[in-house]
């Protein structure tokens, strides 16, 4: 089977979209598919995968981590016919999403694509345009783009029923994206986080790790943790990756009074990340926009307790009460929450055990078997409907 990815998050950016393009592939190509990837082209960065096309590309100066891509090339348009490919998908509703349907509509491949985020609660980066045209947009886009396609997958039932309430009447397919299970188990380095952040050892690590952005909810985090450390003062929180908003959360952190005890990484790679999780008693995932969020099945692998809002992801990933708690958006419950598995070693323990063996869920070759199973039901119905 030959099939086309399409995606404007795609490596060496590492976010959700871009972790799961990568780990279907992966096992994809071991099921003997040819995967074909296109994406925008990233300043100063080089491909060492033949499979790799690369569109023009330009930055905002407000979002320069992010290229835009021009969704065109007459090298790619005049070498995508010869490469027969049978399955076209791309990973968002945007700008390759478009060039992804001319191309598999104009060479007869079927189009399926995946909805990765509850788009309408990113409205806030449509600014000075008003919030509700903003989210109506983002709604019409969502149902119009899925509906061109032939099918559709998800991360999670939830957002299939968002995508129904939208108006979606393709067939869509509940797939979450998988992690390494075997593999991404690590013990944890003493040189890192605690030696490299002056983090005295047993000392209590809370982590997040994601965006710095306001749909991520962090305001809500750092509020938390004040009444955290008010109750445990030796407790730092890590945060593990980049964003916008970096800024401002540096200063409401020096207006809260826990700065030294706010750690900012910044973006780091895929082990450090692991690190991170190894030396953390708690995991915390203030956002209510995510659709599975990966991380959070990755920190249940490390058996690490998550303390999270109510989202699409949240719901499908953790068990409540067993690997983790699902609270209200409250600094209150959120922070008590966090305190009792800091101040609990038997409580701690037992969710940290139920969090290993709960991940055992989440394996990534068989995200991918189901994927190529569709893929095939998919392919055998256009052949049916054909004759």
């Amino acid at each position: 089977m030959v099939i086309a990815i399409f995606s404007e998050s795609f490596y060496p950016i590492i976010n959700g979209v871009s972790v799961s393009i990568q780990t279907f592939s992966t096992h994809l190509r071991e099921e003997g598919c040819k995967v074909y990837f296109f994406a925008p082209r990233y300043p100063n960065y080089k491909d060492n995968d033949p499979a790799i096309f690369r569109f023009p590309s330009f930055r905002f100066p407000h979002h320069p981590e992010y290229p835009i891509p021009i969704p065109f090339s007459p090298n790619i348009f005049r070498i995508f016919p010869k490469l027969k490919i049978e399955i076209v998908h791309p990973q968002t509703p945007f700008l390759l999403g478009w060039t992804a349907k001319y191309l598999a509509r104009k060479t007869g491949a079927l189009l399926i694509t995946t909805y990765h985020t509850f788009y309408e609660e990113y409205y806030h980066y449509g600014y000075p345009i008003p919030k509700f045209i903003t989210k109506a947009f983002l709604r019409k886009l969502s149902k119009y783009f899925c509906n061109l396609c032939d099918a559709v997958v998800v991360p999670s039932k939830p957002v299939e029923e968002l995508l129904r309430s939208y108006g979606v009447y393709r067939p869509i397919k509940v797939i979450p994206t998988g992690i390494e299970i075997d593999e991404w188990y690590c013990e944890e380095n003493p040189l890192f986080p605690r030696s490299a952040f002056n983090i005295p050892p047993k000392v209590p690590i809370i982590t997040y790790v994601g965006r710095l952005a306001d749909e991520k909810n962090l305001t809500l985090l750092f509020y938390a943790f004040q009444k955290v450390v008010e109750e445990v003062p030796d407790t730092f929180l890590l945060l593990v990756g980049s964003g916008p908003d970096e800024s401002n959360y540096r200063k409401l952190a020096e207006e809260l009074g826990i700065s030294k005890q706010c750690k900012f990484l910044g973006f780091v790679d895929r082990q450090k990340v692991r690190e991170c999780l190894a030396a953390s008693r708690v995991f915390v995932f203030p956002s209510k926009t995510e659709t599975q969020g990966l991380v959070l099945a990755e920190a249940l692998a490390m058996g690490v307790p998550i303390v999270t809002t109510d989202s699409f992801g949240a719901r499908e990933t953790i068990t409540e009460g067993e690997d983790g708690y699902i609270l209200p958006a409250e600094p209150e419950a959120f922070s008590q929450a966090i305190i009792s598995l800091i101040t609990d070693d038997e409580l701690w323990y037992r969710m940290r055990e139920n969090a290993l063996k709960n991940a055992k869920r989440f394996s990534a070759r068989e995200s991918a078997r189901k994927l190529l199973d569709f893929y095939r039901k998919l392919l055998s119905e256009k052949k049916a409907g054909a004759r």
